[in-house]
C-alpha cells in the first residue's frame, strides 16, 4: 500500500506452434505486459541467439477487415437518430454500455463471417449513400442559389430576360451602395445606350440592380459591373420572377430533405439488423489484431519463440501454471526479480478499496517510480481535510456530497473509472466539510443561525474562525508543518531504502530548526543553542552556497499553508455577504421575496462552484509542490498488461 506492487520478470520459451496458443491465454489472463524483445536484438549477444519475430501472415488481413468494418459503423454512426448527449449527459445521464463477450470462433471462421456480413451490409446498403451524398450536395447548390436570388427578391424582372440576347443584355447584380452613383455615372459615359433600368436598397449599404445595354456592349458593361465591385446573378435556367425562383428552389429543398429522411430510416433500418453483429466483429477482429501484433515484439529461433515481459508477484504462480496447461508440449517459464533500474520497471499500484479511487490525484502529478514510495494512502486523508478546511460550510458540503453520489450511483461513475473516482472524491469531500462545516457554524454562512434562527445549532460550534483568526491561521501553518515533516520523513526512508544516505539527510536540518524554535519559545536557551548549531551545519553541508535560498524556500512552503484559512474565511465570508444581499431586497414590496430567493439559489450556487473549484485546486497545489518537493518525484513507467478490454458501446 505504502509501495507499488513488486514485479517480475517472466520470461517463457515456446515451441513455435504452441506460440498462439500461448498469445491467446496470455491475452485472456491480462496479467502480464510484455516486453518489445526487439531492444535486446540492439546487443550483439542477444542478436547471436535471437532474430525479430516476422509479422503473422493474418495480420494485414485483419487490417483490412477492421478498415472495412470501421467504415461501416462510421456510416451508422454518422446517421443515427438517437439523441447525442454533450459533456453534462455524459457526466449524469449517460447511456448504458453493451457488454458484449465475444465468442470462440477460430480465425478462419471470424474471416469468414466478417466477409459474409460487410458483403451483405454493402447490398443492402448499394445506392443509398451515393444518393446521400447527392442530395446533401444538390442541397447545398440550392441553398447557395436561393441566398443570391434573396436580395433581388423584390425586383419585378423576368429571369428568363437577364443574360447576354442577340440584340441585348440584361445584368441582375448587387452593387456597393457607396459607390452607387459613381457606378450610375461610368456606366452613362462609357456605353451608348446603357441604362440602370431599376435598382433597390437592400440590406446595409446594397443595393440590387438591374442594368440593360446593346449587345455589342455587354462585355464593356460586364468589365463596369466587375470593376465597381457588383456581384452579378446568374438566373441558372430559372424562369419568372426571382421570388418565383426563390419559392420553387424551397420546395426543391424541401422535397430533397423528405427523400433524405427517407433513406436515413432505410440505413437506420440497417443498422437496427446489423449494428450489434458488426460490433461483435469489430470487438473480435480487434482482439485478434492484439494478438498478432504482440507477436513482432517476440524473439525467436528457428523452432522456438522468445517471450519477455513483467507480471505483479501476486499473480507470477498463477500465470505460469495456467500457461504451462496450455500445451502439452514442453514450455520453459522462468520467474525472476528485475535487475534493471527503477525507471524501467513498471509500476502497478496496489491501494485497496476506497484508496483505490485516490489514485487519481497521485496519477495527476506522475505515476510514482518502481523504488518510490506511493502517496496515495497519504495524499487521501490530508487532501479530504484540506478540502473541507477551505469550504467551510455545511450546506455547501451537503451539496458536493450529493453531487458525487450522483455522479456514483446515476451518472457516469457506474461506468467510467475516472468519473467514479471523481464521484467518491466529491462524496468524501463533501462528508468531510458537513463536519468541518458544523463545527465552525457555517451553514451558507450565516444564514441558519442568525437569518432562520435555528439556534441549536449553535450549540455544536467548537471554534468560530471569523472570531479567532489569528488561532485560525496559526492552526493553519501548524497543519502545513506536520505535513512537510512528513514529507521529509517520508524523504529519509525513501533515501534510506535506496541507499542514498546524504540525501537522506538533506532536509534533516528543517527538524533540528523547529526543535529550536521550539526550546527557544519555552525559554529553554542551552536546549534551543544545542539544536541550532546542527541545523546551520546541516544547512549549511546540504545546500553549500544556496542555503539561503533552501531557508527562505523552507519558510515560503510553511505560509503557503495559509491559503488554508485564506479560503476558509473567503468562504464564509461570501455567504455572509450574499446573505446580507437576500436581506436588504426581501423588504422590497411585492418583488421582495422573489429577488430574495434569487440571491439565495444563484449567491450560494455560485459561491459553492467557485470554492469547490478552488478548494480542489489549492489542496492539490499544495500536495504538488510542498508536500510532495520532500520526497517524490515520481515519473514511473504505468504497468500496462496485455489484456483484452470486452466492454465497450454499442450502435443503438
Amino acid at each position: 500500500m505504502f509501495f507499488p506492487e513488486r514485479i517480475k520478470r517472466i520470461r517463457f520459451l515456446v515451441l513455435e506452434n504452441s506460440t498462439g496458443r500461448v498469445v491467446k491465454r496470455l491475452h485472456e489472463l491480462g496479467a502480464v505486459q510484455i516486453s518489445d524483445c526487439r531492444e535486446r536484438l540492439a546487443d550483439p549477444l542477444w542478436a547471436e541467439a535471437l532474430s525479430a519475430h516476422p509479422a503473422h501472415p493474418d495480420q494485414k488481413k485483419i487490417a483490412l477487415l477492421i478498415a472495412e468494418v470501421n467504415r461501416l459503423s462510421d456510416v451508422f454512426s454518422s446517421l443515427q437518430q438517437a439523441e447525442r448527449k454533450g459533456l453534462f449527459g455524459s457526466l449524469f445521464s449517460p447511456p448504458p454500455p453493451a457488454i458484449i463477450q465475444p465468442r470462440e470462433l477460430l480465425r478462419p471462421e471470424l474471416f469468414s463471417e466478417a466477409e459474409t456480413t460487410i458483403a451483405a451490409i454493402d447490398a443492402e446498403l448499394t445506392g443509398l449513400i451515393e444518393r446521400l451524398e447527392h442530395i446533401e450536395i444538390e442541397e447545398l447548390d440550392l441553398i447557395a442559389l436561393r441566398d443570391s436570388f434573396s436580395p433581388v427578391a423584390h425586383l419585378e424582372i423576368p429571369l428568363e430576360l437577364v443574360g447576354k440576347g442577340p440584340s441585348a443584355a440584361i445584368f441582375l447584380g448587387i452593387a456597393p451602395g457607396t459607390t452607387f452613383q459613381e457606378l450610375l455615372s461610368e456606366v452613362k459615359q462609357a456605353t451608348d445606350g446603357a441604362e440602370v433600368l431599376m435598382h433597390e436598397t437592400v440590406s446595409g449599404e446594397k443595393k440590387a440592380l438591374v442594368c440593360a445595354c446593346l449587345a455589342v456592349r455587354a462585355d464593356e458593361v460586364h468589365s463596369i459591373l466587375r470593376k465597381w465591385g457588383v456581384e452579378l446573378i446568374s438566373p441558372a435556367g430559372y424562369h419568372g420572377l426571382p421570388k418565383q425562383a426563390i419559392g420553387t428552389i424551397e420546395a426543391r429543398i424541401n422535397n430533397l430533405r423528405e427523400e433524405q429522411k427517407i433513406l436515413q430510416q432505410r440505413i437506420n433500418d440497417i443498422n437496427q439488423r446489423w449494428g450489434r453483429q458488426l460490433a461483435l466483429l469489430r470487438e473480435e477482429l480487434l482482439i485478434e489484431r492484439a494478438r498478432v501484433e504482440i507477436q513482432t515484439c517476440f524473439g525467436r529461433t528457428e523452432y522456438v519463440a522468445a517471450i519477455e515481459g513483467w507480471v505483479p508477484s501476486s499473480r507470477a504462480e498463477t500465470v505460469s501454471n495456467a500457461i504451462n496447461n496450455v500445451s502439452t508440449e514442453p514450455i520453459a517459464i522462468e520467474l525472476a526479480e528485475p535487475d534493471e533500474p527503477a525507471t524501467a520497471i513498471p509500476v502497478a499500484l496496489n491501494n485497496p478499496g476506497i484508496l483505490k479511487h485516490f489514485e487519481f490525484l497521485t496519477k495527476l502529478y506522475a505515476h510514482p517510480r518502481y523504488d518510490e514510495i506511493d502517496p496515495t494512502v497519504l495524499i487521501c486523508p490530508s487532501f479530504l481535510f484540506f478540502f473541507a478546511i477551505m469550504v467551510t460550510d455545511a450546506m455547501y458540503g451537503f451539496m458536493t456530497l450529493a453531487l458525487g453520489l450522483l455522479l456514483l450511483f446515476k451518472g457516469g461513475g457506474r461506468y467510467d473509472p475516472v468519473i467514479k473516482a471523481a464521484g467518491v472524491i466529491l462524496s468524501l469531500g463533501g462528508a468531510a466539510t458537513v463536519i468541518l462545516g458544523a463545527i465552525t457554524g457555517g451553514w451558507f454562512g450565516n444564514l441558519a443561525t442568525k437569518y432562520l434562527g435555528i439556534q441549536f445549532l449553535n450549540r455544536i460550534i467548537l471554534f468560530d474562525p471569523l472570531a479567532h483568526v489569528s488561532a485560525f491561521l496559526i492552526f493553519s501553518l501548524g497543519v502545513g508543518l506536520a505535513q512537510l515533516n512528513l514529507g521529509i520523513c517520508m524523504g529519509i526512508v525513501q533515501n534510506l531504502r535506496r541507499g542514498h544516505r546524504e540525501e537522506a539527510v538533506r532536509n534533516i536540518w528543517i527538524v533540528f530548526l523547529e526543535l529550536f524554535l521550539i526550546f527557544y519559545y519555552l525559554d529553554l536557551a542551552v536546549p534551543a543553542y544545542v539544536c541550532a548549531i546542527p541545523a546551520a551545519l546541516l544547512l549549511l553541508y546540504s545546500s553549500k552556497g544556496m542555503f539561503l535560498f533552501s531557508f527562505t524556500g523552507f519558510i515560503g512552503d510553511v505560509l503557503s499553508y495559509a491559503r488554508l484559512i485564506a479560503l476558509g474565511l473567503v468562504s464564509f465570508g461570501f455567504a455572509i455577504a450574499i446573505n446580507a444581499l437576500i436581506a436588504l431586497v426581501w423588504n422590497i414590496q411585492y418583488v421582495g421575496w422573489l429577488l430574495a430567493l434569487i440571491l439565495l439559489i444563484a449567491g450560494h450556487l455560485f459561491g459553492w462552484v467557485l470554492n469547490v473549484i478552488g478548494a480542489f485546486a489549492h489542496s492539490i497545489r499544495l500536495h504538488f509542490v510542498e508536500f510532495f518537493g520532500k520526497f517524490y518525484t515520481g515519473g514511473g513507467q504505468e504497468f500496462v498488461p496485455f489484456g483484452a478490454k470486452k466492454e465497450f458501446k454499442a450502435f443503438s
